[in-house]
């Protein structure tokens, strides 16, 4: 994983060096819903909705290509039924996609087709549940959790005027826990799973 993220990082200073003297570049601000699950067999995992929110750059190339670097905060989870229990898990990242693009400039729009290989590193994760006694939802640290994700998306976009959406699915490829020898019952399941899902992207640039 650490190869996968510096050879992602080197790649991706040298390609913005190489096109930075003749690439039109644009910075604008992006937001949005993420739609993931959680691959779990002991469990009933059901589609859940977050957010994500942050900064974008494009840089516009020749022959209808395009490069589009994002810094986000990005919040994926799933919700879940464990011992009749009904249960929240979320992670919220510090996120870096790289989106590569290519369509025809069909001067009052363009459509486009879009990859976008990602690293993050988690800031915060949380466990909450309800039940008849507390309802005190349960926070977790690190311990067992895996900060690291990386993956890739695939999707499609359109760029009308100063807005650009983006529907993309995305494959995350890390596990969300390390499997320890005091791993907790839960962890244990996590660390064979991890968030992939849909995420639909509203972009603005000035």
């Amino acid at each position: 994983m650490k190869r996968f993220i510096t050879l992602l990082l080197a790649g991706t200073v040298a390609l913005f060096s190489a096109v930075e003297s003749f690439a039109e570049h644009n910075f604008g601000v992006v937001g949005g819903v993420t739609m993931s699950s959680l691959n779990l067999k002991e469990f009933s995992s059901r589609l859940a909705t977050r957010y994500h929110a942050g900064l974008t750059y494009r840089f516009d190339l020749p022959a209808g290509f395009a490069i589009q670097p994002s810094v986000l905060y990005h919040v994926k989870g799933a919700d879940f039924k464990a011992d009749a229990k009904e249960l929240r898990f979320d992670v919220g990242y510090i996120e870096v996609p790289v989106s590569i693009q290519w369509g025809p400039d069909l001067l009052l729009f363009r459509p486009f087709l879009d990859v976008t290989p990602f690293v993050g590193i988690g800031v915060n994760n949380a466990v909450a549940y309800k039940d008849t006694k507390d309802g005190v939802g349960k926070a977790n640290d690190w311990e067992d959790f895996s900060r690291w994700e990386y993956g890739i998306g695939l999707g499609v976009g359109l760029d009308i005027w100063r807005f650009q959406l983006i529907g993309r699915y995305n494959w995350n490829l890390g596990n969300l826990a390390r499997l320890g020898s005091e791993g907790t019952a839960i962890n244990k399941v996590l660390s064979q799973s991890n968030f992939s899902g849909v995420t639909v992207s509203l972009a603005f640039f000035f």
